[in-house]
């Protein structure tokens, strides 16, 4: 290349320093990949997440979506980072001829920027830890590690930072589907707080959660809309929002979430105590 022409690698790794991609924290943070670096990829997923600093997310697929749900459920989460770009490309060519593993290049030759699809950040034992994941499509779960991810694994083992691979069916499972709902009902609760209407209802569906057994989750919602004469269908978003805010525990793994039996649920905690809760973000 001529002297004084830059490589398609040093115009993307400036451009990425010049508007800071992959730096900040909440709020703040900047992802690799911009929402318009993702024209012409289909349908995207644009959310905002308190848990995150209220900022907006935009996700390339559900198949990401669904990750981003799980790792969003785990109570240890306390932030992530979608998209977190690789900037040292020196490093990650490096690590390729270690590995003998082929590094992506753009168009002109030059090594592209890696990225890695999720950052999690998890509060254990007393302390804050971040952890790398890498996404790719279920099919693709039977195939050797690609070469990009090998390098991102080396990339991070040696700083000391967890990596894993995770194969995802995007929303095309129970779980992910309920999520996904559970997600925007608990996003709803933080923006606008709960009314008293909302909270008359929950602590109905509580009640009546400790007098019930054997029935399933749905009648319970419509036993307790029927004593307090309320609507049933004030009960049933009870229920989901007491999920959604973790109060009221049950698996997620079944096609129809409140068709499953009480006896199979678990309350974490009572109607007196929520009242003096904070919702969580």
């Amino acid at each position: 290349m001529a002297a004084g022409i830059q490589s398609l690698s040093e115009q993307q790794i400036a451009l990425f320093r010049k508007e800071g991609r992959g730096a900040g924290e909440g709020a703040d943070y900047v992802p690799g990949q911009a929402q318009r670096d993702m024209s012409g990829i289909g349908r995207l997923r644009r959310f905002a997440c308190a848990r995150c600093g209220g900022r907006q997310i935009v996700l390339a697929s559900d198949v990401e979506l669904s990750v981003f749900l799980d790792e969003y459920w785990d109570p240890c989460t306390r932030d992530l980072h979608e998209y977190m770009p690789l900037i040292d490309v020196a490093k990650t060519v490096q690590l390729a001829g270690i590995l003998g593993a082929g590094h992506p290049e753009l168009s002109d030759g030059s090594p592209a920027m890696l990225m890695t699809s999720l950052m999690v950040c998890k509060r254990r034992a007393g302390s804050y830890k971040w952890e790398a994941i890498d996404v790719v499509s279920s099919p693709d779960a039977q195939r050797e590690p690609s070469d990009e991810n090998r390098i991102k694994g080396e990339y991070w083992k040696r700083l000391g930072v967890a990596h894993r691979v995770v194969h995802s069916r995007g929303l095309n499972s129970p779980r992910a589907r309920h999520l996904w709902f559970l997600f925007n009902v608990a996003e709803l609760i933080v923006n606008r707080g709960l009314s008293q209407e909302q909270r008359l209802a929950q602590r109905a569906v509580l009640e009546r959660l400790r007098l019930r057994q054997g029935v399933t989750l749905l009648a319970v919602c419509h036993a307790a809309a029927d004593a307090r004469g309320i609507p049933r269908s004030a009960c049933v978003a009870a229920m989901h929002e007491l999920i959604a805010l973790r109060i009221v525990e049950c698996s997620l793994d079944v096609p129809v979430l409140l068709s499953q039996k009480r006896q199979d649920s678990r309350v974490r905690l009572s109607f007196e105590r929520l009242k003096n809760r904070k919702v969580p973000s």
